[in-house]
């Protein structure tokens, strides 16, 4: 029930889940190659605000941002905990309030956060395109969800030369704010490192940097099928010409011996 996520250096990092007997875990380990080749995880430095399982986890920059999960016994993660992130350039973990220093609550004030209510969920699935996070489905308690969550982030920060091993104070960050459309989907206005930032879009759209990667993408791998669907029907040929190549090849060798028997005859006018 842990998260695997890869940032775009190529560092993979496993967030959360649970041990053998059960116990939620707080703690997250990165897999880092060495300059000799050697592979070695790395525990995150930093205090999780929570421990869960069952969330979803997702790199902007160098930044993993976690959402929703369950406690011990499934109680959802609820309140401030709900959202987290772990810079892990400068080795720290965030919530709304900035800096985490110690493992927040559950409960308290936070529990009237619309935003942070709505994050309450747990096996749903999250993804990042260009700036912006897309949460959708999961469950809360006995409830099946359907909704899709939109937040945007700040533009991309560049990732760590050193993952997880400094330990700058990094900038506090702020929950997104999201509001309910009458259509049932969701608007959110992101409210990172302090500045808030106007919603420009609504349910599924995207700008247009985000839209032509995609389209190139689909490009690249209509192409890659293509290829493949060619070097299949070319891989066919030659076993169907086989019979025909196997008579040419006879006959060739026919019309050779008599060539060969009428040099032999000039050969020898004598006879």
């Amino acid at each position: 029930y842990a998260t695997a996520s890869a940032r775009s250096d190529g560092m993979f990092l496993l967030c959360g889940g649970r041990d053998s007997v059960g116990v939620p875990l707080a703690d997250a380990y990165g897999l880092l190659m060495h300059r000799n080749g050697q592979w070695e995880w790395t525990l995150a430095p930093g205090v999780s605000p929570s421990p869960r399982y069952q969330h979803a986890a997702v790199f902007v920059g160098a930044r993993l941002h976690v959402t929703g999960g369950v406690l011990k016994g499934g109680r959802g993660v609820e309140g401030e905990a709900a959202v987290a992130v772990l810079d892990t350039a400068a080795g720290v973990w965030l919530d709304k309030n900035g800096l985490v220093t110690s493992q927040r609550s559950t409960k308290g004030n936070a529990e009237h956060d619309s935003s942070l209510e709505l994050m309450r969920r747990c096996r749903h699935a999250a993804a990042s395109i260009g700036g912006r996070i897309y949460v959708y489905g999961g469950l809360r308690g006995d409830s099946l969800l359907g909704d899709c969550l939109v937040a945007e982030n700040a533009p991309f920060q560049p990732d760590g030369n050193s993952a997880l091993l400094t330990s700058e104070r990094a900038s506090p960050i702020s929950g997104p704010k999201m509001s309910v459309s009458t259509s049932g989907s969701y608007e959110t206005a992101a409210i990172v490192d302090g500045q808030p930032e106007s919603p420009t879009f609504g349910g599924t759209s995207m700008d247009k940097n985000s839209m032509e990667k995609l389209r190139l993408a689909s490009e690249a791998e209509a192409e890659a099928a293509s290829a493949v669907w060619q070097a299949v029907q070319a891989s066919n040929v030659p076993t169907e010409e086989t019979p025909v190549s196997d008579e040419n090849s006879q006959a060739a060798g026919t019309a050779l011996d008599g060539s060969d028997n009428e040099a032999d005859v000039r050969l020898h006018p004598r006879a």
